[in-house]
Formats: structure tokens, sequence, C-alpha cells
């Protein structure tokens, strides 16, 4: 009645439809949660670690142990942030920048 709609399918997988245009996938230990009103999806793992994709081509990762990963749309820049909180930007696939 609140327009949700629940798919299974025989391998196991899950897919849910929610009214106000939000999806959630479960495939075997990961899940993937579609947010439409800011167009990102949030991927979790079943080792902890969750990854975002932004409608502006970022992408973050972020890790059980507090660390964060981004890639940023030009597919060069990353920033880290480590457990400590501590951010480093990184160029060219993991040169550190000063």
């Amino acid at each position: 009645p609140n327009g949700t709609q629940k798919r299974n399918f025989p391998n196991g997988d899950v897919v849910i439809h929610f009214n106000n245009g939000d999806v959630k996938k479960t495939k075997g230990t990961t899940t993937e949660y579609y947010y439409a009103e800011v167009d990102t999806w949030h991927t979790t793992h079943n080792n902890g670690i969750e990854v975002f994709h932004f409608p502006s081509g970022q992408i973050e990762a972020h890790f059980p142990n507090g660390a964060k990963e981004v890639l940023f749309p030009d597919g060069v820049a990353h920033r880290l942030t480590d457990p400590e909180g501590d951010e480093h930007q990184l160029i060219d696939a993991g040169e550190l920048c000063e």
C-alpha cells in the first residue's frame, strides 16, 4: 500500500524500489543503496568498506579503521584521510604531495 516494491530473485538477490525513488539492492553480502534525491549510490561490503558514488563523478571509500580515500572526477587527484584524521593529497595514483 505504500508503493514499495520488493523483488526476490532465484539466486538470492533482492531489489526493493521505494516510492521516493530510492532503490536497495542486496547481492550476496553486498548492499547497494541509491538515494534518488541526491543521485548517489552507497555500497556497503561485508568487510565494512563503504563506497559512495556521487553525481559529480567523485568516489569515496570509507574504511572500518576510519581512513577515507577520495577519487576526484579528474581521475588523477586523490585525497586520503588516515585513521588519525590527517589529510594527504595524492596525485598520479599514489605520489604524495607536500
